[in-house]
């Protein structure tokens, strides 16, 4: 983080900050837990892709200019782009994945191009 960060930003570094410390130790996870929180630390255990799978991974880099309230008509564009470049690939999901607010569970959603 720089001086170049929005306020937005920078709040969402500090909550990050917190929610990794308090994650840290029993008493901060009770007091997550006892405020309703559900966070998932962005430590713990994690593998290694195989190489074999690594080799098939293929990750643009991301767009510029593309924030959802300021480029709104930019991101529209660039999802009728993609939609028209991937529409007849066999090998393509639609992904969406969300949080429940009044339970500690999530929700997933996949289709692929004739919407199953």
């Amino acid at each position: 983080l720089g001086i170049h960060n929005t306020l937005d930003e920078l709040i969402e570094a500090q909550r990050i900050a917190q929610l990794e410390r308090l994650s840290q130790s029993p008493t901060g996870q009770h007091i997550l837990q006892s405020l309703g929180i559900t966070y998932n630390t962005q430590f713990g255990p994690k593998l290694d892709i195989p190489i074999e799978l690594r080799k098939h991974i293929h990750v643009p880099p991301l767009p510029k200019n593309t924030h959802p309230l300021y480029n709104q008509e930019r991101r529209k564009e660039r999802a009728r782009t993609l939609q028209k470049r991937f529409a007849n690939s066999k090998d393509v999901a639609y992904v969406d994945a969300a949080e429940y607010r009044d339970r500690d569970a999530m929700v997933v959603a996949v289709l692929d191009q004739q919407n199953q």
